[in-house]
């Protein structure tokens, strides 16, 4: 799922997410080239239309057509999909609570699952205006952030909150230098953050 913050941008990446997919790839029957056969589609919340109809009941299938859903924020509000993996985000999410909420639309059975985070400096300006602690967190994140997980959880700790999880994120030991494999270790399994402190890929 690549969330947009725009219906503008929902437009522009379809079409770039299309143009590079090789056309042979693009329809799952070659025969039959139609919107209902597209493996990749795009929702900007059209109330009503037969589009946003057909969508909203095929995506969430296990074994949906649709394999790509390019969308605003709007679309997984109320919808049980519960194979995602991945979550994209081109620009700022309107608070940390909503980013939260939007990136934990994946691995929702337990599976693993990773979430991409795209913001450009126009970003911010977007509609819905992104608050501080959003606007903080991007800053932080383009900074000296050691994780991603730990600065947004930050953000969404308040004053008699449990902080076992948050401690236990700070205490984690990473892998040896002489890792060899593909490494599983905690902190190559938490963010792009994480993964560049660990011994193993410097």
């Amino acid at each position: 799922m690549l969330n947009c913050r725009t219906v503008n941008q929902v437009g522009n990446c379809y079409e770039e997410v299309c143009s590079a997919i090789d056309q042979k790839t693009l329809y799952i029957h070659q025969a039959q080239k139609k919107a209902s056969m597209r493996l990749v589609g795009a929702y900007h919340g059209c109330p009503g239309s037969a589009t946003e109809k057909y969508y909203v009941s095929e995506f969430p299938k296990r074994d949906s057509v649709v394999r790509c859903m390019i969308c605003t924020v709007a679309f997984g509000m109320g919808i049980d999909i519960p194979d995602i993996s991945h979550i994209f985000h081109f620009g700022i999410s309107a608070s940390v609570l909503s980013y939260w909420q939007e990136v934990g639309r994946a691995g929702r059975e337990g599976q693993a699952a990773s979430a991409y985070f795209f913001a450009t400096a126009a970003s911010k300006y977007h509609k819905p205006i992104p608050d501080k602690g959003m606007l903080s967190l991007v800053e932080k994140l383009s900074g000296d952030a050691e994780c991603a997980r730990v600065e947004v959880l930050q953000q969404l700790t308040v004053d008699g909150m449990d902080r076992s999880t948050m401690d236990s994120l700070k205490q984690r030991v990473p892998c040896a230098e002489d890792c060899t494999e593909l490494c599983d270790c905690p902190l190559c399994n938490c963010c792009n953050l994480c993964e560049r402190r660990c011994p193993c890929t410097q």
